[in-house]
């Protein structure tokens, strides 16, 4: 332990003033920028450097820099440049979440890495592909890219690129729980950033190491692994790698049961990934300090937190929606691209063929005028032109059907995805609906229970929060969300059973909806905001006014409508 003390003192007063230079750095860059005249490559050079200098701490600036570079690079053709700068950008893209961007720009970065036979460029772009991977799930693929950019930066001495994904590849392996593996690479990544006085991996493996011994329930290592690990993120001013040790260090207050230090770290904690625009944090945090409060039976607080995590879940669920969107729009625009281009060179092939016979036709002419003889063979010449011609036309009417049959083909299949993506959609929120209410539902009877057991004096306040809970059973704002997502998904439902049974009421309907869904007692219940013999008892009202017969199911007649 003493020697672990050592280690960290020694680091700490080697790398104090290099810390401190980070920001010093991207001024200098910002004041070399602003002297250089001259659009060549060693603007697009320093362009490049200032967006990989804000990669850590303000991704935003990291692609504006990304973008100006390689739009230079395209003008003066410079493939090192270009792929540098997709490559910026690709990185800045994953840090907010935009994991469709950064595939497209790391892509981009590989190829023109490939096209310089750069090996410590490919490196780099395979390493930030597994970082993508690894954010979509895809640890095994992840991990075969940190092993291929890992091999690379031995061979060629990058210990800082080394360090790096040493922790990535730590990373993946605690998420595979091979917590032996996992230690062994942050282990290496602390001793190596030791060696080379590199703030931001003995940051990082910090946390990381404080991270697995924390899931060991080695809750004492794990918090001074943290501490250790903030003195570097501090100095190296990394807002995000603050905000997860400040999420760690709540969890490790929760897990010993000091709720009050939980609760000051978890707000430290989503003030910094307020900061950094860390939605995926924050969601976190607010689902964290909900069950900390509920811990502490401060139930109004544990809902507002609840409201919280809802509302930002339904951010979430507008981002990804909107982000499948722009996939579909684009994949749209580029295959109607390569249709228009495709008709364009077949146009262009027909007006060569016909300016080739229109000059037959003349070349025919005026021999036809100097020697009566060749008429014939003019006539012949002019008559298989035409056939050909024909035949040309007729083969390209073919080919125009067959790209308008591709095309129904295709939208059929996006329509298919945008109706399985909206079904999904609906599924979630209905889930979040019935989990929701069932929380509803429990907070109201625990608090009824603690009203029956509690002093007089606390009667008012109890009753205020159980008002509060039944508000939330009947907010209209719900209902109206779930019957956008029900109709987009099962169009024209509620209007075809108004009309043939205009007597419903707005329930019934909503009754209907729910057996649509083939919801069962329990899940109808949560949702309605009443108890199972409730809803029975519509159901019993609901195949009278749907006259069915005895022998008619309820449920298979609402899911066949």
């Amino acid at each position: 332990m003493l020697n672990y003390y050592i280690v960290i003192l020694t680091f700490l007063t080697f790398n104090v003033v290099e810390g401190l230079c980070q920001s010093d750095k991207v001024s200098r860059l910002k004041e070399i920028l602003a002297e250089t005249t001259k659009n060549d490559t060693s603007k697009v050079d320093l362009l490049n450097d200032l967006g990989q200098a804000f990669w850590v701490f303000q991704p935003d600036s990291s692609e504006y820099y990304g973008k100006i570079s390689l739009e230079l690079s395209q003008k003066l053709n410079y493939t090192g440049g270009k792929a540098f700068a997709n490559r910026v950008i690709g990185v800045a893209h994953w840090a907010r979440g935009n994991y469709e961007g950064g595939l497209k720009h790391l892509l981009s970065s590989l190829k023109f890495y490939q096209q310089n036979e750069d090996s410590v460029g490919m490196a780099n772009a395979t390493m930030n592909l597994g970082l993508i991977y690894y954010a979509q799930g895809d640890t095994e693929r992840a991990l075969s890219n940190y092993f291929e950019a890992y091999n690379t930066f031995e061979k060629y001495d990058r210990k800082l690129r080394l360090i790096n994904t040493a922790n990535h590849v730590g990373k993946a392996y605690f998420t595979l729980k091979e917590y032996p593996q996992a230690k062994e690479y942050y282990s290496f990544a602390l001793n190596l950033s030791e060696k080379e006085k590199y703030n931001y991996g003995a940051g990082t493996a910090l946390h990381n190491l404080g991270v697995l011994y924390k899931s060991e329930q080695k809750l004492d290592s794990a918090m001074m692994y943290c501490e250790a690990s903030m003195e570097y993120q501090n100095i190296q001013k990394d807002r995000e790698g603050l905000a997860n040790n400040y999420e760690t260090l709540g969890d490790i207050y929760f897990e010993k049961g000091d709720y009050i230090n939980a609760i000051s770290t978890y707000e430290d904690g989503l003030a910094m990934a307020k900061l950094v625009s860390s939605k995926k944090i924050q969601s976190n945090i607010y689902t964290k300090l909900k069950e900390t409060f509920t811990r502490l039976g401060d139930y109004k607080k544990a809902l507002a937190f609840q409201e919280d995590f809802t509302v930002l879940q339904d951010s979430l669920m507008s981002l990804d929606k909107m982000r499948a969107m722009v996939w579909l729009e684009s994949k749209n625009e580029l295959e109607l691209k390569n249709q228009k281009l495709t008709i364009q060179e077949q146009k262009i092939a027909l007006l060569k063929r016909e300016q080739q016979l229109k000059n037959i036709w003349l070349i025919v002419f005026a021999l036809g005028l100097l020697i009566l003889s060749i008429a014939g063979i003019g006539i012949y010449l002019s008559q298989k032109a035409k056939h050909v011609k024909e035949k040309e036309l007729l083969e390209n009417k073919q080919a125009l059907m067959t790209i308008k049959h591709e095309n129904d083909r295709l939208k059929k299949e996006e329509l298919q995805k945008e109706l399985n993506f909206k079904n999904k959609e609906l599924t979630s929120y209905t889930i979040n609906f019935i989990k929701k209410n069932e929380l509803m539902e429990d907070l109201k009877s625990k608090l009824s229970t603690i009203k029956q057991e509690a002093p007089v004096t606390m009667g008012k306040e109890l009753n205020s929060v159980l008002k509060l809970v039944d508000r939330n059973f009947r907010l209209d704002k719900d209902w109206e969300d779930f019957r956008l997502m029900f109709e987009q998904v099962h169009q024209d439902f509620f209007s075809k059973l108004k009309a043939k049974y205009p007597d419903l009421t707005q329930n019934e309907l909503k009754l209907c909806a729910l057996l649509k869904l083939n919801m069962n007692l329990k899940e109808s219940a949560n949702i309605l905001g009443i108890a199972p013999e409730s809803v029975k008892t519509a159901r019993y009202r609901l195949r009278k006014k749907l006259m069915l017969g005895k022998e008619e199911n309820l449920v298979d007649y609402i899911i066949q409508s």
